[in-house]
């Protein structure tokens, strides 16, 4: 993908002398690995990255164990950094699929950022507690479910608290937050909510909304989508899932 053969050997030069965790940079082809790692993460900030402060990453990595997630022009990246070494870099195409992970990865991303400064958005990864993720009986999640009112804000407690029934609580809360929104939505742009899906799949959040035509009015089915795509990329930041989405909108008689 770079096709300058001076430019490719002077970023592959620098990734050279970059702390790289060279076992583990292809961990994140693995897209079950990313969303392990996404079970676990919290939002903390938004940065602005240009090639020199991506190089000194470390001087603004105050977490430890932190993820940089940025979508260019349809391009997703994912860093996993482990304190001052980049563990693994991963590329995807979310609307094709296509991902892949390494050092190939990161220096597309090199170049990229070698062309104009890149907002991340920077996610610290909570300690996991393996003994206390493996089993989650459904009645437990459901019950945490019920209980959850608001954005939930993590404190002492919910360190606690197994990772997986964490997610459960931020996913189920997002959901209904995610239906409300869509049925309004769909009334501004003159269709009326039939059915709303939403699934979690090989790392991908997808949403799938059936509308018809309300009575005397032209469903715009286009722009629907497209600001629903909008509204719902805030949401997902308000409830800290670092997720890509997807959405489908498909029009019944």
């Amino acid at each position: 993908m770079i096709k300058n053969n001076e430019n490719e050997k002077e970023i592959y030069d620098i990734i050279a002398s970059l702390p790289l965790d060279f076992k583990k940079i292809s961990l994140l082809n693995d897209s079950v690995f990313e969303a392990q790692l996404l079970l676990r993460s919290r939002f903390v900030t938004k940065i602005e990255l240009d090639f020199s402060k991506f190089l000194n990453i470390k001087e603004y990595n105050k977490y430890g164990e932190i993820l940089l997630i940025t979508e260019v022009e349809g391009k997703r990246f994912v860093v996993y950094i482990e304190g001052d070494k980049i563990s693994s870099v991963a590329y995807s195409e979310p609307k094709s699929g296509y991902r892949y992970a390494g050092v190939r990865a990161l220096a597309l991303l090199l170049q990229l950022l070698k062309l104009k400064p890149i907002s991340f958005k920077m996610f610290e990864l909570m300690k996991e507690y393996d003994d206390k993720t493996r089993e989650v009986p459904h009645k437990i999640v459901k019950k945490s479910v019920q209980k959850v009112e608001s954005v939930p804000v993590l404190g002492k407690r919910d360190f606690d608290k197994p990772v997986s029934v964490l997610f459960a609580e931020k996913l189920s809360e997002f959901q209904k937050k995610a239906r409300a929104l869509v049925e309004e939505l769909s009334n501004t742009y003159g269709c009326q909510l039939i059915d709303f899906k939403l699934m979690l799949s090989k790392g991908v959040i997808i949403i799938e909304i059936s509308v018809k035509k309300k009575l005397l009015s032209k469903c715009k089915a286009d722009d629907l989508r497209k600001n629903i795509m909008k509204d719902l990329e805030l949401l997902l930041n308000m409830h800290d899932l670092a997720f890509p989405i997807r959405v489908e909108v498909s029009i019944r008689k």
